[in-house]
């Protein structure tokens, strides 16, 4: 399923993007054509992966949908892997298993790991690892 907001660096529209994100797994952000408006949506879609991250990391794998089972599934491994006791925010485990699983173009996904499986001390961490 896939679902567009118009207007989606307002107000309104950015709250209506994080809503359906949840439930939707595409959305596309349609805002003014303006340089300004380029850097409000890229705000608002980094919001709503900031919130996606905060999604994966509390919930179980089967209760997911939106736009967290569409990540989850693309990190079905590590998000399989890093849910377990073993691994839960052990960040020396996890970096274990990155070094081991992520090399050369697919650091950036080793990033987004990263930021969903390491306890966090920076709130801003998942809205680094989604600056393009």
């Amino acid at each position: 399923m896939h679902g567009a907001i118009v207007g989606a660096a307002g107000n309104i529209g950015s709250v209506t993007a994080s809503l359906l994100s949840e439930d939707i797994p595409r959305l596309l952000l349609i805002g003014r054509v303006k340089k300004e408006a380029d850097e409000e949506l890229r705000k608002v879609a980094c919001s709503i992966y900031s919130d996606t991250v905060d999604i994966l990391r509390i919930t179980p794998p089967e209760k997911l949908k939106g736009l967290p089972a569409a990540i989850a599934a693309d990190l079905m491994l590590p998000y399989a892997a890093f849910m377990s006791r073993e691994y839960r925010f052990n960040e020396q485990k996890i970096t274990e298993f990155i070094e081991a699983n992520y090399k050369g173009k697919e650091q950036r996904i080793a990033e987004l790991v990263k930021s969903i499986f390491f306890q966090r001390t920076d709130r801003t961490s998942a809205r680094k690892s989604f600056r393009p």
